[in-house]
């Protein structure tokens, strides 16, 4: 029973440790006898997390183990120290200020949406990516608050125990998904248009693409890093943890992130972690756009060769799964929740190019039908059609997502884990390109509405920046925070409140003028043409 363990989680006074002149350092403990867990859907107890000020004579090592022992001294327990850090030395207060002013300077007007005809009839994917964010945000509160001091854990294992909570988990395991389809989706679509104006794609228009593609993110990015590494959040005893190793992988890994290779870094190694998907969706970008490159010269038929290499993906990934015996997906029960970030089954089964290149495959896929499609005038809304899209944006990823929650063992695993990702955006790509002609109905209006079309303009800085208004909880809070299950209301809702308001100011003050400074200094492709035909 839980009730049989002592408290998970204790820490000493952090403003006294500091007038004393000790340094407060973060202890993860592993005791013994211990128990199996209970259910999935709880921690495991026999894990203690401790924050303890260990004065400036004495080894953290040593003398955490002293008081951890001293506080179980009643009970018949064996204790180990499975890892231990104290907090290090951040920026000054000067350049965090610097840091915030500059953030938070400017009132944005974001009500301009993109030109053209296929923006229109894709609005939809605007709205999709709005709701994916809210997703992304939802699931990095719920991480954040799995990893900080509370003073009843149970609270928290009530949440996870609730059937919405705990869906909402897996699905934003899923959400990247969605935003790997809808990338490589708008690429082919843009790539074919240009091949439509131009008679063909030249080496010089994917060197442009690429190069224009790197620079866009580069001002968001190197912000980011900057304030990562300032360490922003110094002196907030609940974010020690997440930020030594963030401030230390700043100082060191910095330009992986700011080229967007963090591919070739472990998950813990990252400047900061959600910067993995950015890496991910470049390679995708690259291989799309070489694929269609490479099509052109070739008489083939471009969905028989997609659906070939999807199913190359979906083999590959099962046998990469099956060989090294690896658990089939990341599943963010409690326990592995907390500890994503030693997680295992992140650097090998989550993070990893391969494990997603179908669902950006199957985006390539469903951008090279709308590209073929979208002058039909003869697409008729029928009962059976309204069925069938209904059934494929609902049904399915619904009943996908209730298979990623089960267990399965050996070849069946492997072929599960190939192919949960795909079925489940395969269903909701085919309902936004179906949605592109006409159907949806009420979906299709309130995904085009007006809020989600401006508000889908911030979403990309609303990702790079949300940490720092997610992790933001242990701000002011210097002893065990009190929490209680209806607090998660309160958290996700200020969390995204916060993170599209940062991401607003961040993409006027960041992104935009970034946007401008790429078309004046960066070859632009119709310019490059026009200067082609003239010589």
């Amino acid at each position: 029973m839980a009730s049989d363990y002592p408290k998970m989680y204790q820490m000493h006074s952090y403003s006294r440790c500091r007038l004393l002149g000790g340094s407060f350092c973060l202890f993860d403990f592993k005791i013994a006898p211990s128990q199996p867990q209970e259910n999935r859907l709880s921690f495991d107890r026999s894990r203690l997390n401790r924050m303890f000020c260990i004065p400036p004579d004495q080894h953290p090592s040593t003398e955490g183990l002293r008081l951890l022992r001293e506080e179980l001294h009643k009970r018949n327990i064996s204790v180990m120290v499975l890892q231990h850090q104290c907090e290090q030395p951040g920026s000054s207060l000067s350049s965090k200020l610097l840091f915030w002013i500059f953030l938070f300077a400017t009132v944005p007007k974001l009500w301009k949406n993109k030109p053209g005809s296929d923006f229109r009839r894709l609005s939809a994917l605007q709205g999709v990516r709005v709701l994916t964010t809210c997703l992304v945000v939802f699931w990095h509160t719920l991480f954040c608050l799995s990893t900080m001091f509370l003073r009843d854990v149970n609270q928290l294992e009530q949440n996870f125990q609730q059937p919405l909570v705990f869906y909402l988990v897996f699905m934003g395991a899923f959400a990247v998904q969605i935003f790997f389809l809808m990338s490589t989706l708008l690429l082919t679509n843009q790539v074919l248009e240009l091949r439509g104006r131009h008679g063909r794609i030249s080496a010089r228009h994917c060197w442009i693409l690429v190069l224009n593609r790197i620079f866009r993110f580069l001002p968001t990015l190197a912000v980011a890093i900057a304030a990562t590494r300032s360490g922003v959040y110094e002196r907030t005893p609940h974010a020690i943890k997440l930020m030594n190793m963030c401030s230390e992988n700043c100082g060191k890994n910095w330009w992986y992130s700011l080229l967007q290779i963090t591919i070739l870094l472990d998950f813990n190694q990252i400047c900061n972690p959600i910067f993995w998907y950015l890496s991910v969706d470049t390679l995708y970008y690259l291989f799309t756009l070489f694929m269609l490159y490479s099509l052109q010269d070739f008489d083939f038929n471009a969905l028989k060769v997609f659906g070939f290499l999807i199913f190359a993906s979906i083999a590959g990934f099962a046998w990469y799964l099956y060989v090294n015996e690896y658990h089939f997906l990341y599943q963010p029960y409690p326990e592995p929740f907390k500890n994503l970030l030693e997680s295992q089954e992140i650097n090998v089964v989550y993070c990893p190019p391969l494990a997603s290149w179908t669902s950006s495959l199957v985006g390539a896929a469903l951008g090279y039908f709308y590209y073929h499609h979208k002058g039909d005038k003869n697409f008729t809304i029928n009962s059976v059609a309204t069925l069938l899209f209904w059934s494929g944006c609902a049904a399915v990823p619904t009943i996908t997502l209730h298979l990623s929650t089960l267990t399965y063992k050996g070849p069946t695993a492997a072929l599960m884990g190939a192919i949960l990702k795909p079925l489940f955006v395969l269903p909701l790509g085919l309902g936004l390109v179906a949605m592109a002609f006409g159907m949806g109905g009420p979906l299709k209006t309130i995904l085009e509405s007006r809020f989600l079309l401006i508000t889908g303009n911030v979403t990309y800085c609303t990702y790079v920046f949300h940490s720092v208004i997610v992790f933001a909880k242990g701000l002011f809070q210097e002893e065990l925070i009190d929490y209680l299950n209806s607090h998660l209301i309160f958290w996700v809702v200020t969390d995204l409140v916060g993170s599209f308001a940062l991401g607003t100011v961040t993409t006027v003050l960041l992104e935009y003028p970034g946007i401008e400074l790429q078309r004046r200094i960066l070859p632009q492709i119709g310019t490059s043409e026009r200067k082609l035909k003239k010589n």
